[in-house]
């Protein structure tokens, strides 16, 4: 039993070395939609949200708002922020507008959304990053906001 025991704990420790040679990644899931078939859905329920970028951005009193992108499932989305400097809670609408029918997705919050909490829209397929006359509009306020937004936007 004695002889076992050394054996075994150079069997462990070389394991280990050996597991801690390798580089720990993390790990991108796959998208679970494609083309239009991404339309109206959240990015962040069909994994296009994994690979982002964001087009545009702009910042109206107290928000930001972007236009972002999917690197990997090619849609864009409106996306809008809560940016207040004095931590106000705010009501916010972020509206992706598009030439095609129907020509908006728009999403508002139910109730106010805290510094830095954010709400987006569905995402919308369209090929490449930045297609003309596409763009996000959205801000905050102590009302509630109905949809769509249709100023201020990303240029």
């Amino acid at each position: 039993m004695q002889k076992v025991k050394p054996v075994l704990v150079i069997l462990i420790t070389a394991m280990f070395v050996i597991a801690s040679s390798f580089p720990f990644t993390s790990v991108a899931f796959a998208a679970t939609c494609s083309g239009s078939g991404c339309n109206g859905l959240f990015a962040s329920s069909t994994g296009c949200g994994n690979s982002v970028t964001n087009v545009q951005t702009i910042f109206p009193a107290s928000s930001r708002v972007d236009l972002r992108f999917s690197t990997n499932c090619y849609t864009l989305w409106a996306k809008t922020t809560n940016k207040d400097s004095q931590g106000r809670s705010f009501y916010a609408n972020a509206t992706l507008w598009f030439p095609t029918s129907p020509s908006y997705y728009s999403v508002s919050s139910g109730g106010k959304i805290a510094v830095n909490q954010a709400v987006v829209s569905q995402q919308r397929y369209s090929g490449i990053a930045n297609p003309p006359g596409w763009k996000a509009c959205g801000y905050v306020s102590g009302s509630p906001i109905s949809g769509p937004v249709g100023s201020p936007c990303t240029p």
